[in-house]
């Protein structure tokens, strides 16, 4: 329950889409990962912060490298969420447009 509180808090912060709070949800996402190492969600939170970071929080695009790593956490141990299916469109579509690669 504490991860899932966490993973909501983190999804309230990077649904704001700015710098400060983007490196919130990143903080809430990591925290629910130590409580649930397996929780899938919060890794697909994690790929989309760091996906999103070069946009909303003005981060250099080699930030954007960490993202498919995070997604490949989510995707191995939940690989049919929406929110799993979701990060990887993500991920792929910014490395089309040349921000990052998978």
């Amino acid at each position: 329950m504490e991860a899932y509180d966490f993973y909501l808090r983190g999804r309230y912060f990077w649904n704001q889409l700015s710098a400060v709070t983007t490196k919130r949800a990143m903080e809430y996402y990591a925290r629910a990962t130590e409580h649930d190492p397996e929780y899938a969600l919060a890794w697909s939170g994690m790929a989309d912060a760091y996906s999103g970071s070069p946009i909303n929080a003005d981060q250099s695009p080699s930030r954007f490298g960490h993202a498919p790593a995070m997604h490949f956490s989510c995707d191995r141990l939940r690989p049919s969420l929406p929110e799993v299916q979701t990060s990887l469109g993500i991920i792929q579509i910014l490395a089309r447009l040349g921000l990052g690669g998978c």
